[in-house]
């Protein structure tokens, strides 16, 4: 539209830059018009086919480029999202736009003629675990494929023995309050995976120290001496464990733990599909992976690291699956 603008600008009749340009002649007199009255914005919206978008072609491929980098990181965004995220970014860019005011969002015709010009589309995106999006990358899954050779040569296992579950190993250290249940401190979570990383969460106490009584306290004390961890510290509002644990674990079919007391604790927050595996022997001798405790305990002689236990949950799935 521009290069028929100034086609025109230079001796050229209307008719002539509009034959030129493949433009209708009454589009091309009513964008002249335009430009002569100083409102320019329409050239910088303007794509093929004589209509004027809500933003400009590096606005949208702004756009596109957030969107692609959403679904890089395994968060694709649905059709709804889109539309919510045009809104939000017209507002910002203080744009004049048709979109619904009521509802915040961008039309059914604005995301499909958007997603045709930049040769988009859409699926239903699936449900990506924070655990998962940390581990898929290309040196994980060569190591798993590594790993999976060796043992498969190594204990001479089929494949109806190996397993691909939403399944999450949990454990947890901390205290007691005055009617003996647990209060967390240390909470971890790993994917019973070859290649789980344990995430580690430590809350702040649900009241002062001196609100709890001679009993408590003196257990408390002792659990201090034997984990090496304060009552005091902690970093996320004790108020935040049901909300965690509701957001991490919603995928979970099965949870397993290796402490009947976790289990307490998981019922009391409303999970109860969890498994207990207790009754496995300790795997101390084990060093496939780094079974030191995290670097939250201060204590030298250390019984009890949540993040530590949780890597061991792993090899006891292991061995009441061979």
């Amino acid at each position: 539209m521009r290069e028929a603008i100034n086609y025109h600008k230079s001796g050229k009749s209307v008719l002539a830059a509009a034959k030129e340009f493949g433009i209708p002649r009454s589009t091309l007199q009513k964008k002249i018009c335009q430009y002569n009255s100083d409102d320019n914005d329409f050239l910088q919206n303007d794509y093929k086919g004589g209509f004027k978008t809500v933003f400009t072609m590096e606005q949208e491929k702004a756009l596109v480029d957030y969107i692609l980098e959403a679904e890089n990181n395994l968060m694709g965004l649905t059709a709804k999202d889109i539309r919510k995220l045009a809104f939000d970014y017209a507002v910002k860019l203080k744009v004049k736009h048709p979109f619904n005011l009521e509802d915040e969002t961008a039309g059914t015709d604005w995301i499909k003629l958007f997603m045709k010009r930049h040769e988009l589309s859409l699926r239903k995106p699936e449900h990506t675990s924070a655990f998962r999006a940390k581990g898929f990358n290309k040196e994980s899954v060569e190591e798993f494929f590594t790993l999976l050779e060796y043992l498969k040569n190594e204990y001479k296992f089929d494949a109806c023995n190996i397993y691909n579950c939403d399944e999450t190993g949990v454990d947890i250290t901390g205290f007691v309050d005055n009617n003996n249940a647990v209060v967390a401190k240390e909470l971890a979570l790993m994917p019973i995976t070859y290649n789980g990383v344990p995430t580690t969460w430590f809350f702040k106490p649900p009241y002062e120290w001196n609100q709890l009584n001679e009993e408590a306290k003196s257990y408390n004390e002792y659990l201090i001496y034997r984990d090496g961890l304060k009552w005091e510290s902690g970093e996320i509002d004790y108020d935040c464990v049901k909300k965690v644990l509701d957001k991490q674990l919603k995928d979970a079919k099965i949870i397993f733990i290796k402490d009947f007391k976790v289990g307490e604790w998981l019922v009391s927050n409303g999970f109860h599909n969890f498994y207990d595996v207790s009754h496995v022997r300790n795997y101390d001798d084990i060093r496939i992976f780094d079974m030191s405790p995290c670097s939250r305990h201060t204590h030298p002689t250390i019984m009890s690291c949540a993040t530590k236990n949780v890597k061991k949950l792993l090899f006891d799935v292991m061995m009441i699956r061979c």
